[in-house]
């Protein structure tokens, strides 16, 4: 697309050019014609580029900007389309720095936390674990995995990156980890509005299974008819990309939407 812009612009240039030097021309031979062509070059200087917008949108729209490889990008939502700020929560509730080191180490994040995006166990129950690991902070440790909505906020970017994903001829799909808890109060605030704008995904709280176990990919590749050779994953954890490759998904590590967007194209994949 890039290429033929550069053609049509050149090839517009140069009949403009020759009609304004024929103009030229025209008039230094006191021809008749020199008033009529100037009229027409006029004209073609505002319709050249009204023909070659509207030329370039009808083929942006019959051909979609895609490479022939990737038709399809699946993204994680934490950290990516919306920031999980559970440490500035945290300080929010009164904890020092020290507590919430030890809350990184001893609650979020770790294997018992995950199974609160799994669904198999009551919400509850698993809270009461995690927040027997803090004794001195136990109610507050269970306010975050309660009020963990109040933890995310939608990037300024995330709907229209979807949008230009798509308008670029993509395929876009969300895979996440999730606690059912969580999603409920963010759909009822209106917090999830970019998953109306995906062609769908996967939530580990439906899924009953969560990343970075290779079963929730799979499941993933088997529900939306998927070649995983043709798809690009894109996560801020490490451990979720490597298992994706794993499963055969090229994955890119997700450090911020200006990186990623750099590290994409150089893939050929560009919006």
């Amino acid at each position: 697309m890039d290429k033929l812009k550069r053609i049509l612009a050149l090839l517009a240039a140069v009949l403009l050019a020759g009609m304004y030097i024929l103009t030229f021309i025209f008039s230094l031979m006191k021809s008749e014609q020199a008033a009529a062509m100037f009229r027409g070059a006029l004209a073609c200087t505002v319709l050249l580029p009204v023909i070659l917008y509207a030329f370039l949108l009808i083929a942006r729209i019959l051909k979609p900007r895609k490479t022939p490889v990737t038709d399809t990008v699946i993204l994680d939502v934490g950290n990516v389309l919306i920031r999980f700020g559970w440490r500035d929560f945290a300080a929010s509730l009164g904890m020092s720095e020290d507590d919430i080191r030890e809350l990184g180490q001893k609650v979020v994040g770790t294997p018992l936390w995950a199974e609160l995006d799994t669904d198999l166990r009551p919400a509850e129950e698993i809270a009461e674990e995690l927040s027997d690991r803090m004794p001195k902070k136990k109610e507050l440790v269970k306010k975050l995995i309660f009020d963990l909505d109040q933890c995310l906020i939608p990037y300024d970017y995330s709907e229209q990156w979807i949008q230009d994903l798509k308008n670029a001829g993509y395929r876009v799909l969300f895979l996440s980890n999730w606690s059912a808890m969580t999603y409920r109060k963010m759909k009822e605030q209106g917090g999830l509005t970019f998953e109306e704008l995906t062609d769908g995904g996967i939530w580990s709280f439906n899924a009953h299974v969560a990343k970075p176990d290779p079963e929730i990919y799979r499941m993933l590749l088997k529900n939306y008819h998927l070649d995983p050779g043709r798809c690009v994953f894109i996560d801020d954890n490490q451990e979720n990309i490597d298992a994706a490759r794993l499963v055969g998904i090229p994955s890119v590590r997700f450090k911020g939407y200006d990186d990623v967007r750099a590290q994409l194209a150089k893939i050929d994949i560009r919006w």
